[in-house]
């Protein structure tokens, strides 16, 4: 993640990679799923909100691998929104 001077508003971009990306994890597992996030320099509050976005959302492993079967954006937004509806339903009960 980077704060980027003249951005406008915050931009996210995502990567899969089959064989995963060492990038010194806590569980020691090669990441599969990477996240670019550029936010504009003085908007620390986005780039928090997102981090924690990215981070609730794709926590846990059977979320990631549904992720990397994905084969479209129109999958993967139905499937971030499927998420997001379960873990709001798990909150009310």
């Amino acid at each position: 993640h980077a704060r980027i001077p003249g951005l406008k508003a915050p931009l996210v971009a995502m990567g899969f990679s089959e064989t995963g990306i060492d990038f010194d994890s806590r569980d020691g597992l090669p990441a599969r799923l990477i996240f670019l996030i550029l936010t504009p320099s003085g908007d620390n509050a986005s780039q928090i909100e997102i981090l924690a976005d990215i981070a609730r959302t794709f926590h846990l492993p059977p979320m990631v691998e549904k992720t990397l079967r994905v084969e479209s954006l129109n999958e993967l937004r139905a499937l971030v929104k499927s998420e997001e509806h379960e873990t709001d339903t798990k909150k009310v009960s």
